[in-house]
């Protein structure tokens, strides 16, 4: 199914996203260790250790399906809003 898509939208320009350390390295014939990306939405100082930790906890599942109906998330949610986790409903869009 095709969905039409806005005008406006269309018009948006291209993400164009920054170039790898590496090709930084070349250009400026420089070690790629002394190369440090401010943008792209990179981290100089690489993830934290909550989120290596959470994805090393996360490695022996990856082959499974998530829950579909994603209990805990609906749970917490229902919980701060105070009503029902009958009253939710999670949607995902699919292109």
């Amino acid at each position: 199914m095709k969905l039409p898509i806005l005008d406006h939208l269309k018009a948006l320009a291209t993400y164009q996203p920054g170039r790898p350390i590496e090709e930084v390295a070349r250009e400026l014939n420089i070690p790629v260790n002394d190369v440090i990306k401010l943008a792209s939405n990179e981290n100089p100082l690489g993830p934290s250790p909550k989120a290596i930790k959470a994805m090393q906890d996360a490695v022996p599942s990856v082959h499974l399906y998530p829950d579909g109906n994603v209990f805990y998330l609906k749970n917490k949610m229902a919980n701060h809003l105070d009503i029902s986790p009958e009253s939710l409903v999670f949607w995902k869009w699919f292109q």
